[in-house]
């Protein structure tokens, strides 16, 4: 039997309603496994969804000034004096960034980096230390933002468990960059050759639910077996219609969420068992050729698992633009466009750079005789310019007389297609 979804909410994140033979605690005692400590060769080495949705990556502001403010990373518990360990301090003085690692208020050399062209750091790193006691090396960069003095803190490391004599492999990547293993729902995890995904409290190791509980600095991770519950199938490629069919597209993961846990897919692991429950498609990621675009929850995105039954997701093409335009009867500002699929699933592209998006204004004339339908008198074509972030910034065109206008945008994507919208305006010049 073949459930299609209906939509059980809009927001991004649905909590999992799970029936009530899910119980935890009944599969036997804990395991406890340790981590080793894994360095990236570069922090998009393995492809997260913090690297693309920025807004859930932890920010540090440094004052124009040049004042040392606290860095949201761990530097816990009690130093070798045996005193509270003051917190991680760092400082922007003139596009370099210091960075006091050993506490002792002076900068050394490998505590000091400038920022690039494209506003990342050189690479740091210093033991982080935990309120539980346990120490680990931490190693990151930092990434500006559009906001003046405002970086992103990017991971550069990785913890890794290995389980049953390396019969399975789990990675932990601090998602966030808040120098964390354990956020729920943000943290990042790889599972054997599972795609990426959100850290939950339930992970599949084969087809065998397990508990999953992971110790703030990512150096143990503990696991029992899931008892008692119940599961349906889903399958999200049933359903789905690609955008633009490509030989080159290549769809790394689609994340779906629940309350306390997270599951992924991909064209080749297109069907998963999931216990029952209310989720909801909360990321993807496309990729053809230099390309990327990434996808989040919209308002059809959310759904349902019921018991020993197969769900299936409508989602994908065709894509649809949405932008909003307006004038001060001098210029007509067209605002930045937006992207949807058929399930109101938001469509990111990450480079404007390498795919520049246009705006054309006409102006609507009528041919002579009384029947000749309207043409358009194309007027001007501009290209959206973008901020030093990247994204897009509003238009203007500049326009001088009273006339029906057509505003056309057109997006020409490797993944998504020829995108184009249109919007009409009756402009009225200033006096």
């Amino acid at each position: 039997m073949v459930i299609v979804v209906r939509t059980v909410g809009a927001c991004l994140i649905v909590c999992s309603l799970f029936a009530p033979s899910l119980r935890a605690g009944d599969g036997g005692t804990w395991r406890k496994i340790a981590t080793e400590e894994q360095m990236l060769r570069d922090p998009r080495q393995i492809l997260t969804p913090g690297l693309f949705d920025q807004r859930r990556v932890v920010k540090v502001a440094f004052p124009s000034d040049g004042r040392p403010v606290d860095l949201p990373l761990p530097h816990e518990g009690n130093g070798a004096d045996g005193k509270p360990r003051p917190p991680l301090r760092g400082a922007l003085r003139q596009r370099t960034i210091w960075i006091d690692l050993d506490g002792n208020g002076k900068p050394g050399g490998k505590e000091v980096s400038g920022v690039s062209k494209v506003g990342e750091t050189n690479l740091f790193s210093y033991p982080a230390s935990y309120a539980d006691g346990t120490t680990g090396n931490y190693a990151f960069k930092l990434q500006a933002t559009k906001t003046p003095g405002e970086f992103n803190i990017l991971r550069h490391c990785a913890r890794i468990a290995r389980i049953d004599k390396k019969q399975h492999t789990v990675v932990l990547i601090d998602d966030n960059g808040n120098g964390l293993y354990n956020d729920l729902g943000c943290d990042a995890i790889l599972i054997d050759q599972q795609p990426v995904t959100f850290l939950g409290r339930q992970i599949y190791l084969n087809d065998k639910l397990y508990e999953l509980l992971v110790h703030a600095g990512g150096t143990m991770i503990e696991l029992r077996p899931m008892a008692q519950y119940q599961a349906g199938s889903v399958d999200l490629f049933k359903a789905f219609e690609y955008p633009q069919k490509a030989q080159n597209l290549r769809i790394h993961t689609v994340i779906v969420q629940g309350k306390e846990c997270a599951f992924s897919f991909n064209p080749q692991q297109r069907v998963r068992p999931l216990p029952v429950g209310a989720y909801d498609m909360v990321f993807a990621l496309f990729e053809r050729s230099t390309e990327r675009i990434y996808a989040l929850s919209g308002e059809q995105t959310s759904f349902q698992v019921a018991a020993n039954q197969e769900t299936t997701v409508k989602w994908g093409g065709p894509i649809k633009m949405r932008f909003t335009i307006g004038s001060d009867g001098r210029n007509i500002t067209v605002q930045p466009p937006s992207f949807v699929g058929s399930a109101g699933e938001k469509y990111m592209p990450t480079d404007w750079q390498k795919i520049p998006c246009r705006a054309t204004l006409s102006a609507i004339r009528r041919n002579p005789g009384r029947h000749m339908p309207e043409f358009r008198d194309v007027r001007s074509t501009l290209k959206f310019d973008f901020d030093k972030s990247g994204q897009l910034k509003p238009l203007d065109f500049e326009y001088r007389q009273n006339d029906v206008i057509i505003i056309g945008v057109t997006y020409k994507s490797g993944i998504m297609g020829t995108v184009h919208e249109e919007k009409r305006l009756n402009f009225v010049k200033a006096r």
